[in-house]
């Protein structure tokens, strides 16, 4: 990345950093939601998996299938509300005054993208 020059005091340069896309709370309520769905995805699914084979055709192995399934549609679910509350965005930070930018396509950027596109 080229050297960006803050116009904001003119003396620091900006600083590409990951923060975090919501509060602290929230990131906190994500980890929640995503750490218990993974081992519960791989345990419905086994389960799911492992009755469908070796059932009988009982009606309680049905029920059970079931019940698998539907936990392992909302572990997954879950997963994915999770992994959106702590997703991370690109900043830019000025190294003297701190000031915040969000990063835009710059001019030159945009004509070798269109230039792409173009061929």
């Amino acid at each position: 990345m080229r050297e960006v020059h803050c116009k904001v005091c003119d003396a620091g340069t900006l600083r590409q950093r990951q923060v975090y896309r919501k509060s602290g709370s929230v990131v906190d309520f994500g980890y929640v939601l995503l750490a218990p769905s993974i081992p519960s995805v791989v345990i419905c699914t086994l389960a799911y998996v492992t009755l469908h084979v070796g059932g009988s055709g009982a009606t309680s192995a049905g029920v059970s299938e079931g019940v698998f399934l539907l936990l392992g549609v909302a572990a997954f679910v879950s997963g994915i509300i999770g992994w959106l509350l702590i997703m991370k965005k690109q900043i830019l930070v000025c190294s003297v005054c701190s000031a915040v930018v969000e990063p835009k396509m710059t001019a030159h950027k945009a004509e070798a993208d269109s230039a792409k596109l173009s061929h």
